[in-house]
């Protein structure tokens, strides 16, 4: 009695845990895993903010950038006359950067402003020096360069002024220390500065921008700061997150109770932002929640159950219904599982089609800027094509050359085509696009930079006209190629003379240009004029990704490319960009006005990593894929891709629907199965039931009802067929077992025995062995496919065939295929046979083994080791030819053939590495070498599947051949 308690309560610890268990843990991990995949998301948009924080922080991070943007803000407040801001800008800066910095102010008549200047202003100096930067030719700057230098710094050159309304901060020593020239002028007033360096000079501007970001926008969930390398740490877990950085250069970091983003600036300095986990966290109480059901879900159903199986309650409700709810949950728990794995699955493809994103939208940027270089090739052949067919009598109609020069210079987007006659006279000059300048600059003239260049490329034609004609008198270098080659350091003869019908690449400081010389020549081959074509390489990227950006709306697929210039960026709030986007736009995929410019924003992660940055962008309720790169063959402009995810969620959203819909599907399917088959099965089983009780009292002679024509119903008549045909099931095995041998045959130096069980009523395995003549020995083992009595009838068929052909004087090679034959006829290949036979001639010791497709036998030698013994062979009944290959075969004395069925061989569990017929062999190696009569028995009641007591898979047959002498 207390046993059969224990057992009970076992069995009702089980049917909870799994019943009740472990339903509600897959519950709550799918549960658990959205939430999760909710917080990641979170905590992804928090880590994007902090990189945009960041961003904003480290726009012009360098100490002399920062004030040189400050700076420009004065000279516009000056120049625009908005004194009360400028009073304020002022005082500020002389507060932020106390000691540090000297400025003087000059308005649009070249007077220095004394109440906004340091004192002793030097006027005149300042004066002039306005006066001589906005001259025509600007002869009288390069004549005053001593004065100015004064003033400027002997280090800065006087030539980073001749640009009117540049802006620059240039580095100017003094003795020991360190110092910073700024200057940006314009005919309406100037800002001229000088900067000292102090202590921690490289990260005054990001200590600046903390202090300034933190009292505007300062919350109590986050905290920046920045920590030199080698300084004291903040306190943990922030300085925990700086020391991985270090040693794992990872940047962002969660935290217990806080995520942490760093980043290296160019000081070496480490910069940070902590958000509290407060700021980011929305599931941390629903998950406490959702812990808390699930433990009152579990309790409330045990104690139910306990109830039911301990306290006597009754089930209220029936059979039926408690086989609906199996049903029910039969479904639920696969149901469960396949949840939680596809939910998983689910967020990594969402992740994997976010890098797919990725990688195809900066390949597509990639192509954008290696086709760049073959823009050269195509202006090359262009300009080939139109000017191959110029020559000195066609230039002599003016107004049709001029007209073909002004179309070339459209067609090309030249900035400028010159014709030059072999003095260096200017013969036409046509200008084609206009060159790109900053956007504040009014009424552009040619700067010196550019007329030195026009005149040294005049002066550079005529030395090489000159130099190809074999002229000397013209090969002279003149003041302007002097004069420009000091400014560049570039041999400008040399470097131009390469460009004679190439398109080749010319620098002059930072400015990049594409140059071509063509030669014309007279009818008596002499060259008289010289055609050069000349681009700024600016204006020609800018052109090119225009063209380039508009074919891209031809593209299908959810994109937009940005080009975005950065040369004016660090003076401007953002770049000028180039836009085209994708067909898919104007196919409903949002991108929104303001989207550009959050992706300028990253502009300045591609020139400080200089690779490729591939980040998330959230934008309202959109989210996107940014990926941006600094090209190699475009110099102005960084590429930028923004693709919407819609489409990744559209597709992610409807597998989910479509995983809600199959799970909804299956629990209707399962409910509605369960109610239809209690219905169909309770009857049929309580009329089986009375059928068992009629087997068990042994009346065959019971019939089951047969209540309809179904499944149920052909199982309960073949119920009652098994009920009349088990008497002759019975009588049948106990045939079938007598066409076995029942005891050992010995002749002569031979002994051969057998044994075989079924793994039904009635086998399918075949073993026999007989004497003919006192001489000859015969055994035969085979294998029928499949069981019962169609099996048991085809070994009885064999049995008979191969006892009257060979007792009527047939050998084996006779027998054997009338044997095929006769199966072959009668059972048109739907039953086949394997079998191997032995023929022994007892007198002269020779043994021939035939093989008809069936395992090969083991040759157990006397030491006991064994091998097998192989020959090819096909399975009876399957073709009509039957080729035979007889082998011969010797024993020496205590040597054992031993013959089996694959039922003994597969029956073994695999093991690795292994072979179910190496398994066999080791068997049959570890046990004892037995004569005939016991080997048999000790082979089939030793063998692993027959001491466990299990159902065999198959019939087991073993024979044993052994030579005794």
């Amino acid at each position: 009695m207390i046993s059969t308690q224990v057992n009970k309560k076992i069995l009702w610890v089980f049917s909870i845990v799994v019943f009740f268990l472990f339903p509600v843990l897959l519950t709550l991990y799918g549960t658990m895993s959205y939430l999760e995949e909710v917080e990641q998301e979170s905590r992804n948009k928090a880590i994007s903010q902090q990189e945009q924080i960041l961003l904003r922080l480290r726009k012009n991070e360098e100490t002399h950038e920062y004030l040189s943007v400050l700076l420009a803000k004065i000279h516009y407040f000056l120049i625009n006359r908005s004194y009360k801001k400028l009073d304020f800008a002022l005082a500020d800066l002389h507060k932020r950067f106390p000691g540090m910095v000297k400025l003087y102010l000059v308005d649009s008549d070249g007077e220095v402003r004394k109440e906004l200047s340091e004192p002793n202003a030097p006027e005149y100096l300042l004066k002039k020096l306005h006066y001589c930067v906005f001259q025509p030719t600007n002869e009288m700057l390069l004549a005053n360069r001593k004065l100015f230098q004064s003033f400027i710094g002997s280090e800065v050159m006087i030539e980073h002024l001749w640009k009117a309304n540049s802006a620059r901060i240039v580095p100017s020593s003094s003795g020991n220390e360190r110092r910073w020239f700024f200057f940006r002028i314009s005919e309406r007033g100037a800002v001229f500065a000088h900067i000292k360096e102090v202590e921690n000079w490289s990260d005054l501007a990001m200590k600046d921008r903390i202090r300034s970001y933190l009292q505007r926008k300062g919350h109590p969930y986050f905290q920046i700061g920045i920590t030199p390398i080698g300084s004291t740490m903040p306190s943990a877990p922030v300085s925990t997150a700086l020391v991985n950085h270090q040693k794992k250069s990872r940047n962002s970091f969660q935290f217990e109770n806080m995520l942490v983003y760093v980043a290296r600036l160019k000081s070496s300095s480490l910069l940070w932002i902590a958000f509290s986990r407060k700021k980011y966290e929305v599931t941390h109480n629903l998950q406490n929640l959702i812990y808390v059901l699930s433990i009152v879900i579990f309790l409330l159903l045990s104690y139910v159950s306990a109830k039911f199986n301990f306290n006597g309650a009754k089930i209220f409700f029936s059979i039926k219904w408690r086989l609906i709810a199996l049903f029910f949950y039969a479904s639920l728990l696969p149901l469960l599982i396949i949840f939680s794995v596809v939910w998983k699955y689910l967020a990594k493809e969402y992740d994997f089609s976010k890098t797919r994103c990725f990688e195809t939208a900066e390949q597509i940027l990639r192509n954008i800027d290696l086709s760049f270089p073959l823009l050269r090739i195509s202006l090359q052949k262009e300009i080939y094509e139109h000017t191959s067919f110029l020559n000195y009598n066609y230039l002599k109609d003016t107004k049709k050359t001029e007209n073909l020069l002004k179309n070339l210079a459209n067609k090309l987007t030249a900035d400028k085509i010159y014709l030059f006659d072999a003095k260096g006279n200017t013969v036409y000059a046509v200008s084609g696009v206009e060159n790109l300048l900053p956007p504040d600059m009014e009424n552009p003239r040619e700067n010196i930079v550019d007329r030195s260049t026009t005149k040294a490329i005049a002066e550079v034609s005529s030395a090489i006209i000159g130099k190809l004609n074999l002229d000397e008198s013209n090969f002279k270098m003149l003041n302007s190629i002097e004069t420009l080659s000091v400014v560049t350091g570039i041999n400008l003869l040399h470097s131009f003379a390469k460009a004679i019908g190439r398109l080749e690449e010319f620098k002059v400081g930072s400015d990049v240009s594409w140059i071509m010389f063509s030669t014309i020549k007279d009818d008596s081959n002499k060259i008289t004029h010289m055609l050069v074509f000349f681009w700024d390489k600016h204006q020609l990227e800018k052109t090119y990704l225009e063209y380039f950006l508009k074919r891209k709306n031809k593209l299908s697929g959810n994109v937009k490319i940005i080009a975005a210039d950065t040369e004016y960026l660090s003076a401007s709030a953002s770049a000028n960009i180039i836009e085209s986007t994708s067909k898919s736009e104007s196919s409903g995929y949002f991108f929104s006005r303001n989207l550009s410019k959050k992706a300028n924003s990253f502009i300045p992660w591609i020139d400080i990593w200089q690779t490729t940055i591939n980040r998330i962008l959230y934008d309202s309720s959109h989210t996107y894929f940014f990926t941006g790169i600094k090209p190699k063959e475009i110099k102005y402009y960084y590429l930028l891709a923004l693709q919407n995810d819609h489409p990744v969620r559209k597709r992610i959203s409807s597998l989910k629907k479509y995983l809600f819909a199959f799970a909804f599907g299956c629990i209707i399917i399962s409910v509605f199965i369960g109610k239809l088959l209690s219905e169909k099965l309770l009857k049929p089983i309580d009329n089986l039931g009375s059928g068992v009780k009629a087997i068990e009292n042994k009346n065959f002679r019971f019939k089951v009802p047969v209540i309809e024509s179904d499944e149920l119903g052909t199982l309960t008549e073949m119920f009652n067929s098994m009920l009349g045909n088990l008497e002759e099931v019975n009588l049948a095995r106990k045939v079938q077992k007598q066409l076995f041998p029942d005891s050992p045959l010995k002749l002569g130096k031979y002994c051969v025995n057998g044994k075989s069980l079924s793994a039904t009523e009635l086998g399918g395995d075949y073993f026999d062995y007989f004497s003919y003549k006192d001489r000859y020995l015969f055994a035969v083992i085979g294998d029928v496919t499949g069981h019962g009595v169609p099996a048991a009838l085809v070994m009885a068929m064999a049995k008979a065939v191969v006892n009257e052909r060979l007792f009527s004087g047939d050998t084996l090679t006779e027998i054997i295929p009338i044997l095929n034959a006769t199966l072959l006829r009668n059972l048109k290949k739907k039953i086949l046979m394997t079998a191997t036979f032995f023929s022994i001639d007892t007198l002269n010791d020779e043994i021939l083994y035939y093989n008809c497709g069936h395992p090969f036998p083991f040759l157990r030698k006397s030491d006991g080791s064994l091998q097998m013994i192989e020959n090819a062979g096909l399975i009876m009944g399957l073709r009509e030819k039957f080729p035979l290959f007889p082998k011969k075969v010797s024993l020496e004395k205590g040597d054992r053939i031993i013959l089996y069925t694959d039922g003994m061989v597969e029956s073994f569990p695999p093991v690795s590495s292994l072979s179910n017929f190496d398994v066999f062999q080791d068997y049959l190696a570890t046990r004892p070498i037995l004569n005939s009569e016991k080997a048999c028995d000790d082979y089939i009641n030793n063998h692993p599947h027959v001491l466990s007591l299990q159902p065999l898979p198959d019939d087991f047959s073993i024979l044993q051949i052994e030579k005794t002498e």
